[in-house]
Parts: C-alpha cells; structure tokens; sequence
C-alpha cells in the first residue's frame, strides 16, 4: 500500500468541491452521491467523478475497498 505525498494531496485538495467532499465525509462519515450533492449543491455525475479520483488516488476509502 502507497501513501500519498503531501504535495499530491494537497493538489488532490486544491479542487473546491473535492475539498467539500473529503471535509463532509470527515465531519458525518459515509454519506450517499444524493447527500453530497444536495450538500455541495452539485451534480451527481460532478460529485460521482470527484469521487471516482479521490478513490483512485486513496485520498478516501471506496465501497470496494471493505
């Protein structure tokens, strides 16, 4: 298992809505795309990408990864 350099998470984090993400799952813990994207007032397929990245970078746990 890799960690990301802080450099690469700090680029990962530059993105508002990323940041919104990372910052509503550490504040409420597993959330559903529906509740990010009325949180973050976004699209769903918006917030399903962001997610996808932050999941391929493990910048967050996914599904798959239980």
């Amino acid at each position: 298992m890799s960690f990301l350099l802080p450099i690469q998470l700090f680029k990962i984090l530059a993105d508002e809505t990323r940041l919104g993400i990372v910052l509503l799952l550490s504040e409420l813990g597993e959330l559903c795309v529906c509740d990010l994207c009325t949180a973050l007032d976004q699209s769903q397929p918006k917030i399903s990408r962001h997610l996808a990245l932050l999941r391929e970078k493990r910048a967050i746990a996914g599904p798959q990864a239980r």
